[in-house]
């Protein structure tokens, strides 16, 4: 059975194209091209009701066009669907729809690495690459394995990534340093350069405790990164110390990869006066994840906070 999806009046009041059932929606070039420019504009424009998928096909369609009204609308439809799938993963609490959300955003990543390929203008290269990597999740995958493929040529990325805000060029660099060797020395010189151009403590702070929790190591590359951004003293005064229970933990997360050994004292007196769940775990991962001996101050305190903590059996005499 057909569905009405979008109308096209005389009134500009409704939208469908007349035909369109579940199979074809998603394959509706021969639809496009029967319409003109204005109606395209409004098909992209109201294709985000269709759902994520259909919404960037309609989106990706539009960045073809030659007239400005269709380009425009579909600039605008990507960064919708873009904001759109980022607050729903930003909302932890519906699990659920997080689920949904990361899959969908992998899905319009795919779309969208699929649209990049050699011979297109800097203009798209230039918006399909950001709006990539502006996407978490997949995004800095998809965007950096278009590099890897020639889909884009370095001399383009090389002018797009000073573009890019620092969390977003952290994650690229985050997928560089897990490829291959060769491809690490071919590209080597961007990323350094990208490295020591990082000025945002928080992203890096944010980016060495998503190391942490990846339980990846210290890659001699990221010493390219300016030394103030590892800093023991500005990490533990700006974030060890926040009143925020999630950035004291992503401190120390950023601690734990930037030193060989973290302060005994320091760990002392946080296990000894943190209250918060997650912080105390952090603790405790960091020691537990250390190499063998490096905390032997630790082992007793540790060991009579465990014994505070355990719940007391109840004494019951035994029976003549």
């Amino acid at each position: 059975m057909c569905k009405y999806y979008i109308s096209f009046d005389r009134f500009d009041k409704q939208y469908y194209i007349s035909g369109m059932n579940d199979k074809d929606i998603h394959n509706f070039e021969a639809y496009w091209d029967l319409l003109s420019e204005d109606e395209k504009a409004g098909f992209i424009r109201t294709a985000g009701d269709l759902g994520p998928d259909s919404a960037i096909q309609a989106a990706l369609k539009g960045i073809d066009s030659y007239h400005s009204l269709v380009r425009t609308q579909a600039r605008e439809s990507l960064k919708q669907i873009q904001a759109g799938l980022l607050a729903r993963l930003e909302t932890p609490a519906d699990h659920d729809r997080q689920c949904t959300a990361m899959k969908e955003s992998a899905q319009v990543c795919s779309r969208i690495f699929s649209r990049i390929r050699p011979g297109l203008s800097f203009e798209d290269q230039d918006l399909l690459l950001k709006t990539l990597v502006g996407f978490k999740g997949k995004g800095p995958y998809f965007a950096f394995k278009a590099l890897c493929m020639k889909r884009i040529p370095l001399a383009s990325v090389e002018k797009i990534i000073p573009g890019l805000p620092d969390p977003q060029r952290l994650a690229l660099i985050r997928e560089y340093l897990k490829t291959t060797p060769e491809l690490r020395l071919k590209f080597g010189a961007v990323f350094r350069q990208t490295a020591r151009s990082i000025q945002d403590k928080e992203a890096a702070v944010h980016f060495y405790a998503g190391l942490f929790d990846a339980k990846e190591d210290m890659d001699p590359f990221l010493y390219n990164l300016a030394p103030d951004l590892r800093d023991p003293d500005r990490i533990s005064s700006g974030f060890v110390r926040s009143g925020s229970p999630e950035t004291r933990a992503r401190g120390l997360k950023a601690l734990a990869m930037t030193m060989t050994k973290i302060s005994p004292g320091l760990l002392k007196g946080m296990l000894e006066t943190e209250t918060d769940p997650m912080v105390r775990q952090t603790l405790y991962q960091i020691i537990e994840n250390s190499a063998l001996g490096t905390y032997p101050e630790l082992f007793h305190p540790i060991l009579s906070l465990l014994e505070k903590t355990a719940p007391k059996k109840p004494f019951t005499p035994s029976k003549p």
